[in-house]
Formats: C-alpha cells, structure tokens, sequence
C-alpha cells in the first residue's frame, strides 16, 4: 500500500508543474497548501515512506515523501533560475554536518542518516519558499495556509481539552512537537 501512496504522490508532480504554468495564481495556492500542510501531522499526516523505521523512537522516522516535496519541486522546476538564489545555504549545511558525521559513530545508523535527509527536505522547502516570497501576495498566501493548518490544530487541542486531557497535543505524536512546530 504505501507503494501506491509514493507513486501517487510522485505522479503528483507532472500534475503541479502544469498547474504551476498554467497560471500564475496557483503559486499562491501552492504556497497555501504547502502552510497547511506544514501542520498535517499524526493522523493527519499524508506521505509515503521510502524507507521506513516505524519501531524508531526518534521524530525522524524513515526517508519519506510528501506533497509538499513535490509541491516544492515544482515550485523549483517552474519558476527562472535567478530567482532560486536563497540566502542562509551554506549555515543549513553547516548544521548538516554533525548530523552527517554522528552516521558513523551511530549504534542505528540507518536510524541516524534519517536526520541529515530530513535536513536536506527542510532546505527544499526553504528554497521553495524563499524564492517565492519576493512576489505581492505571496507571504499573504503563505500564512493563509499556516493559518489554516493551524486551526485545524486548534479544533484537535480544544476537543482533547474539553475530553479531560491535561496536556493536548492536536494530531502530533507529543505535545512538544505541536508546541515547536506552533513556535
């Protein structure tokens, strides 16, 4: 099952790259959806994994793909060179690299080059997103749909409190995950 659901999900990508030329107000769609998406965790969550290590205890749990990869993807694909230039590259890779090198020390080390690729999914979406933020309306877009996500958060957190749950989590597997991702 989880074949079909990463070939969905990668099929997905041809599919925005022409909606993304079609018209250039899908990229505000695209960036809503990447916001609310961000929060779509627990139960909620949609990806495939390519690799996975469900008896892992780490929040990191195996090489996954989303919609929100292919979402960034074709942001990427579809938009001039020029304008993929981010800022703050070279310090995301810099954080890479303990992560990268504590593989070889590592008692788990699949477990532990589960980090640096979720590192480099991080650094897709920020190129993905930064490069989309110099158009008008784009960061209005963006926080659209973090708004959305979080809602949806808010109405999970405010159906467990009033069920008697002294500490809330919404979808996420912890209560802190949700209060990292809000932070």
């Amino acid at each position: 099952m989880r074949f079909v659901a990463l070939a969905l999900i990668l099929l997905s990508f041809p599919i925005f790259v022409a909606l993304l030329n079609q018209h250039r107000r899908h990229r505000n769609t695209a960036l809503l959806a990447i916001g609310a998406l961000t929060f779509a965790m627990g139960t909620l969550q949609v990806d495939a994994a390519i690799i996975t290590g469900r008896a892992w205890p780490g929040t990191v749990r195996g090489i996954l793909v989303s919609p929100i990869d292919t979402l960034c993807w074709a942001l990427i694909a579809t938009r001039a060179a020029s304008a993929n230039r981010v800022p703050f590259i070279g310090l995301i890779v810099l954080y890479m690299v303990p992560a990268t090198v504590s593989i070889a020390v590592s008692s788990v080390p699949t477990a532990s080059a589960f980090v640096p690729l979720q590192v480099l999914r991080m650094l897709l979406m920020f190129i993905a997103v930064v490069g989309e933020l110099r158009r008008p309306g784009a960061l209005r877009s963006l926080f659209m749909g973090l708004s959305i996500g979080l809602i949806v958060q808010a109405g999970y957190v405010i159906q467990q409190k009033l069920s008697g749950m002294v500490q809330a989590h919404g979808t996420a597997s912890h209560q802190n995950m949700l209060g990292l991702m809000v932070h």
